[in-house]
């Protein structure tokens, strides 16, 4: 009686243990998450990246405090997209950056000064991923009314707001939480979180999202009303709140143990189940589905074979090597970081794949490879739709290009279910050598990053 009272008190301090180990290490993420924002933040050239004046200029009009950065640009609400290169070089050289971004008072103009037609006629995804910033940025207009701190404290405002949400939802997962830190500390994610557009708020979205659709696969018991209501509310966010190319991961949904939803719809499910095993729908499926292949190839057969010879050329130009997995995987919104960050990164991702997790818990083969499926569905897609694009006439037809890596990024976390579904046994890494191998490459590759968005800035 004595040795069971033990044991149970020894396996209680066990789980104890390593409930306060994974605890831990999600707390280190955040604080690591953090610095790294505040290393973007910081350093990072103001109003430098695409878009960047467009972004500003819609962050002050939705808080009502538009103020006139004429002496920063030629264009006064114009078209102009960054800050003139040429005007932070000068700047720079002759030591009045600061002076210029945070010292200078911006005089505050009326709204109507506003000229560019996008600021007012947004989409709902635009206006919802820029209320962040908004709301830092007027809080960094109430600290002191300069550029520089407008847009720094946009930044941390956000970044701060973000990261914190992704901290529970982690915090949460039933399994993935590698991928999802991973995801979100890559120079690529924390670019985007820490920025003035809204590419932060869609990877948001889609974790947030993605996070109850895994906890809700490996779920036995019927969904309860609030997490129910929960999931509406997290559909509503994919459809009003984040790019349009985040609709694919509604697919998802189907793929959900139908026992969460009911018997009733458990037993329909189970009918259609039994239906495709029929041999008559079997050959059916056979005979038509390499038709309908045939079908569509032939109608679109010149498009289709320009796409996937783009895509080969797009893959084996010479000029710009790595292009697609630099993009993704440390495309930064200010520039491509150096080669060797991105291909660090991709590599570090693939060992994570197969090494990464640490539960137990994994979801149906169905759930599991959907989920990663997408992510494909969505690169091909996005290839597809950039496959005349090309800013040189003269090069429209040697490769695709203008395909940035924010278009990618949300997809990442799809791979979850597949890292959990390829966990075999225990794991050849411990959790405390591989979480620290993360933060310090983090810390490390965005220290690198910025550095290099400051000494080879985009033009």
């Amino acid at each position: 009686m004595f040795r069971i009272l033990s044991n149970s008190i020894e396996k209680k301090k066990k789980e104890e243990k390593l409930k306060h180990q994974k605890t831990f290490y999600e707390k280190i993420f955040l604080w690591v998450a953090m610095f790294c924002a505040l290393i973007h933040a910081v350093f990072t050239p103001v109003l430098n990246g695409p878009d960047d004046m467009y972004h500003f200029d819609s962050e002050a009009y939705m808080g009502n405090i538009v103020v006139n950065r004429e002496y920063l640009s030629q264009e006064l609400y114009g078209t102009t997209d960054r800050l003139n290169s040429s005007k932070r070089f000068s700047s720079l050289k002759e030591k009045t950056y600061f002076s210029d971004m945070f010292l200078t008072k911006a005089k505050r103009v009326e709204k109507e000064y506003v000229k560019d037609v996008r600021i007012k006629k947004q989409a709902p995804f635009q206006k919802i991923g820029h209320l962040l910033p908004a709301i830092g940025m007027r809080i960094g207009y109430m600290i002191y009314p300069s550029i520089g701190v407008m847009v720094v404290s946009a930044k941390l405002f956000t970044a701060f707001v973000i990261l914190l949400i992704l901290y529970f939802v982690i915090r949460k997962l039933q399994y993935g939480k590698t991928i999802f830190m991973f995801t979100i500390l890559s120079p690529a994610t924390m670019g985007s979180i820490v920025s003035l557009n809204y590419d932060g708020t869609t990877v948001l979205v889609a974790a947030i999202f993605l996070g109850q659709l895994i906890n809700l696969s490996v779920q036995k018991e019927k969904i309860s009303w609030n997490k129910f209501l929960l999931l509406i509310v997290n559909v509503l966010l994919v459809f009003f709140g984040a790019k349009t190319n985040l609709l694919l991961l509604l697919a998802l949904i189907l793929f959900l143990p139908p026992l969460i939803f009911g018997e009733k719809v458990a037993k329909l499910c189970e009918d259609i189940g039994e239906l495709f095993q029929k041999k008559a729908f079997k050959r059916t499926m056979i005979l038509l589905f390499p038709l309908a292949v045939i079908a569509v190839i032939f109608l679109m057969r010149s498009t289709i074979f320009y796409f996937a010879w783009q895509v080969v050329k797009t893959f084996l130009r010479s000029n710009s090597p790595g292009y697609i997995v630099q993009e993704v995987f440390a495309g930064t919104v200010l520039q491509r970081p150096p080669t060797a960050v991105a291909y660090l990164w991709f590599a570090f991702f693939v060992f994570i794949i197969f090494n990464g997790e640490f539960s137990d818990k994994k979801s149906s083969k169905a759930f599991t490879f959907s989920s990663l499926a997408l992510y494909f569905v969505n690169f091909l897609g996005i290839l597809w739709m950039y496959k005349y694009y090309n800013s040189s006439v003269a090069h429209r037809s040697l490769y695709i290009s203008g395909v940035q890596g924010r278009y990618f990024i949300p997809f990442l976390l799809s791979f979850a279910p597949f890292g959990a579904f390829m966990k075999k046994g225990d794991n050849k890494i411990s959790e405390k050598m591989l979480y620290s191998f993360l933060f310090v490459f983090a810390i490390i590759s965005t220290i690198w990053v910025v550095l290099a968005n400051v000494v080879y800035p985009y033009q």
